[in-house]
């Protein structure tokens, strides 16, 4: 089973799409706005198991991007590039990068630090 299917059964397993939508709410924390959007506002994650850790950035995606999906593998020129999903070294903080295609066709990363819980 390759990364995508995985990532979209997750997804389907904790309903993506099925709730009623709403706007993705930021968290707070040190006075830094944690709406996802970058590295430096990314969402942290308080799990400290891998297991814990992977289930809460999912939960996060699905209250917070109903309706939304992960983005598939896409030939550009000669190389496939994935889209859906990374993993990022940046300041000695680990992160999980979703790409997503949102009910509205648009495209947007959601970034969560996972230094907590990543190889726990």
């Amino acid at each position: 089973m390759n990364l995508n299917a995985i990532v979209a059964l997750i997804f389907s397993l904790l309903g993506v799409g099925c709730r009623s939508p709403a706007n993705p709410q930021a968290h707070h924390n040190n006075s830094v706005l944690r709406d996802g959007s970058s590295y430096s506002s990314a969402i942290l994650i308080s799990s400290r198991t891998q297991v814990d850790g992977i289930r809460e950035e999912y939960t996060y995606l699905a209250q917070h991007f109903p309706g939304s999906r992960p983005a598939e593998v896409e030939k550009i020129e000669t190389e496939e590039v994935i889209f859906g999903h990374r993993t990022d070294v940046r300041n000695g903080r680990i992160f999980s990068i979703h790409i997503l295609v949102l009910s509205d066709g648009k495209i947007r990363e959601v970034y969560f630090d996972i230094t907590g819980y990543f190889g726990k």
